[in-house]
C-alpha cells in the first residue's frame, strides 16, 4: 500500500487501520473526517510520507496515531483540533516543527511529542494543560 485516497463520507480512521504500511507515500483524507484513531497510522516506520494536512473537520487525534512515522517532516493541525493523545507523534525522527492551533486545550500526558530529535520548533497555545492518560 503506498497511497491512501479515502472516500468523501468517511468521519472516523479506527485503531490501527493503517498500522505499520510501510510503503506509504501520500494520504488524502477526507474534508468530512473527524477523528484519527489510535495509532491509526503507527509504525510507517520505512515510509517516505513526509507531510499530513488534516482536513480543518478534525477534532480528536488520539494516541500514537502518527507515532514511529520517520519520514513525517510537518503536520498541518487544523483549528478545531482540542486534545492530542499520548505519543501521537512520538518517535517522528524527522520532524522539525509544528504549531498547535489555539483550539488545542490538552495534551494528554508528556510523551506526544518524544523522542523527535529534529524538532526545533514548537509552538504551544496559551493556557495548554499537560494532563496525565
Amino acid at each position: 500500500l503506498t497511497a491512501i485516497h479515502l472516500p468523501a463520507n468517511l468521519v472516523n480512521i479506527y485503531r490501527g487501520a493503517f498500522w505499520e504500511c510501510t510503503a506509504l507515500t501520500s494520504i488524502v483524507l477526507p474534508a468530512g473526517l473527524v477523528s484519527v484513531g489510535r495509532d491509526a497510522f503507527e509504525g510507517c516506520t520505512y515510509s517516505s510520507l513526509a507531510s499530513v494536512t488534516l482536513p480543518a473537520s478534525v477534532t480528536s487525534i488520539s494516541s500514537g496515531a502518527f507515532e514511529c512515522c520517520v519520514s513525517l517532516t510537518s503536520v498541518a493541525l487544523p483549528a478545531g483540533v482540542t486534545s492530542i493523545g499520548d505519543c501521537t507523534f512520538a518517535y517522528c525522527s524527522a520532524l522539525t516543527s509544528i504549531h498547535l492551533p489555539p483550539s488545542v486545550t490538552s495534551i494528554i500526558c508528556g510523551t506526544a511529542f518524544s523522542d523527535c530529535p529534529a524538532l526545533a520548533s514548537i509552538h504551544l497555545p496559551a493556557g495548554v494543560i499537560f494532563a496525565d492518560d
